[in-house]
């Protein structure tokens, strides 16, 4: 099977990770997922067509196979399995698009995903020049208007983002808008130096400009530091490396590397209320660093084994100090993954890392002319990329990271010579793998849609709620209806047992609906907390203290529920525990004011 086709899918799930964020539009991983699988159907069909299944070893390498397994693990062993499911099948989606772009035949397949990557920072930056003098408003104000649904819990930081002036385009933040155009640029950029005719060079050098205005009106701090840093490991290990330079060029190349980080970021902070030299509240290096030392707590706390993928920001906030944001995310995937996944995920994937750069650059060192400058866009580029996993949580979100690991396979597929597998699929062993493949993709298609079709029908019981009482009965049916085609999914039950209490009067059913829900999840705060509430409003005062107490202890900075305490001790004659709840708020509004 010619790659052709393979190609349509993989650049079709390009652009639906880039144009249609995963918080807004709920479909778009689900998409991604299905396209990429059968693209790798098609893989599998075209080798068994020819009889001969060559894979080669860079397209799969140790690391992330080893990685695969372990997120497979922690997929089962999660303290919420239906997130860690589907951000399990992010990360297929991430190893799949890796192994199809490594497989691919060079350069002439490379060249479409370059151009791709390159075509999408185009839009996505055209796109951010008009949200930058025509889009603000609008946006503030729909949000100012009411609950916005998907981005709830990243509401106030967007709301912030666009109050200053900072454009994200279709990503959910700027910095992660900003992350992509560190993908873009380096590409862009090799690609104008490539191309013959003048008129090509104008128009990718005015795209080049057009990517870097972008770059500039997202205000991001880890956007700029990370292409700055890449580039300066670039030009000191190419320097160093492939050229062997006299060292004194290269105390001079870091030195300009540094500076040029400077004054960047003194730039920033003139234009940023929030930046470096500013109070603790709105310090976001004070911040970063308060969140990774409680990341790494957290790790401290539970080193070998994690609490399953995705789950940070259920654990966070137990853990939260005084003075530190609410976060749902480390701000560092490399720290994160060793909640999530224990010490073992964090060292698999930093030695994934440290193996594509190794790696890369050995394929680097075997290039001349034309290629040196592909190749070393690709590097630059992959470099960027894993150099802002350690400020920001875009790894969690496809619109950044499918891009990423495609080019980061671009970069280690081009080796001129490369180990290959072999397995003979002639005869009957070809029609079986065909048809495994078949049936698997299909399964996995098929699994996909029920759980996109469990997210519609959630969705819809939402906006039914938002209508207004007369639809509470139809939304009561569409979370039903959601339940049965995902019952793990403890936002179903919870949302379906608040309404069938609150709204439906029927007490026991809501309860045990919550109760469900809790037991799906249970490091969720909120859960406990809304359990107690219907314990107290049922007469079930003694269950309902307890379940407001455990929400107190999974989210001890909450000022609400120390209150709440303290009413309910005040009203049962229990001075003591009151006082111990008293002294709890006075903590937490003192650290408030600190951090002012």
């Amino acid at each position: 099977m010619p790659f052709n086709l393979i190609y349509v899918l993989v650049i079709g799930s390009l652009f639906a990770s880039v144009l249609f964020s995963p918080p807004i539009y709920f479909w778009s991983p689900i998409l991604q997922v299905i396209l990429l699988c059968w693209a790798l159907f098609l893989f599998l069909y075209g080798e068994a067509k020819r009889g001969l299944l060559e894979i080669k070893r860079s397209s799969f390498p140790l690391p992330l196979f080893a990685f695969l397994l372990l997120a497979i693990f922690y997929t089962f062993k999660s303290i919420d399995y239906a997130v860690s499911r589907d951000f399990f099948l992010q990360l297929v989606s991430y190893m799949a698009i890796f192994f199809l772009i490594a497989q691919a035949p060079f350069p002439k397949e490379a060249r479409k995903i370059t151009l791709t990557v390159a075509i999408l920072g185009i839009l996505t930056s055209v796109y951010s020049i008009y949200q930058y003098f025509w889009g603000f408003q609008n946006l503030i104000s729909e949000i100012k208007g009411g609950e916005t649904p998907y981005i709830f819990p990243f509401m106030e930081d967007i709301l912030h983002r666009l109050e200053t002036g900072r454009v994200f385009a279709t990503f959910l933040l700027p910095s992660h808008f900003a992350a992509f155009l560190g993908l873009s640029i380096p590409l862009t950029l090799a690609s104008c130096i490539l191309v013959h005719k003048n008129w090509m060079k104008n128009l990718l050098g005015m795209a080049l400009v057009l990517q870097a205005l972008a770059l500039y009106l997202t205000k991001s701090f880890s956007g700029w530091g990370s292409l700055i840093l890449a580039c300066g490991f670039f030009s000191f290990i190419y320097l160093g490396y492939v050229k062997r330079v006299n060292t004194r060029y290269l105390v001079y190349s870091l030195g300009g590397i540094l500076l040029l980080l400077v004054l960047i970021f003194v730039g920033l902070s003139l234009e940023r209320p929030d930046n470096p030299f500013a109070p603790i509240k709105n310090n976001p290096l004070v911040l970063r660093v308060l969140n990774w030392s409680t990341t790494i707590d957290m790790v401290r706390d539970d080193p070998w084994i994690g609490k399953g993928l995705d789950t940070f920001g259920f654990i966070y906030p137990s853990y939260q100090r005084p003075g530190g944001n609410i976060v749902h995310h480390s701000h560092n995937t490399y720290l994160q993954l060793g909640v999530e996944m224990g010490i073992a995920g964090t060292v698999l994937f930093l030695w994934f890392a440290g193996w594509w750069v190794w790696r890369a650059l050995s394929v680097l060192k075997q290039k001349k002319g034309k290629e040196a400058v592909f190749v070393g866009s690709l590097v630059v580029a992959g470099m960027t990329f894993l150099i802002h996993h350690a400020f920001d949580f875009e790894f969690y979100l496809p619109n950044v990271t499918l891009a990423g690991f495609a080019v980061m396979a671009l970069a280690v597929s081009v080796k001129d010579e490369e180990k290959v597998y072999r397995i003979d699929l002639k005869g009957k062993r070809g029609a079986i793998f065909t048809f495994l493949g078949f049936a698997g993709a299909l399964a996995v298609s098929i699994v996909l849609l029920v759980q996109l079709y469990g997210q519609m029908y959630y969705q819809r019981a939402k906006y039914r709620l938002e209508s207004g009482p007369l639809f509470v009965k139809e939304a009561a049916l569409e979370l039903k209806k959601a339940i049965r085609l995902d019952p793990k999914n403890s936002l179903y039950h919870h949302r379906y047992g608040v309404l069938l209490f609150q709204k439906l009067s029927r007490q026991k059913e809501g309860i045990a609906e919550v109760q469900k829900a809790i037991k799906l999840s249970p490091w969720r705060h909120s859960y406990h907390f809304d359990l107690g509430m219907m314990y107290l409003i049922s007469g079930r005062h003694s269950e309902g203290v307890e379940e407001i107490k455990k929400a107190s202890q999974l989210y001890p900075m909450n000022e609400g529920y120390h209150q709440f305490l303290r009413t309910i001790y005040l009203q049962r004659g229990e001075g003591d525990l009151a006082s111990q709840q008293q002294r709890w708020i006075e903590r937490i509004r003192k650290q408030r004011e600190v951090g002012r």
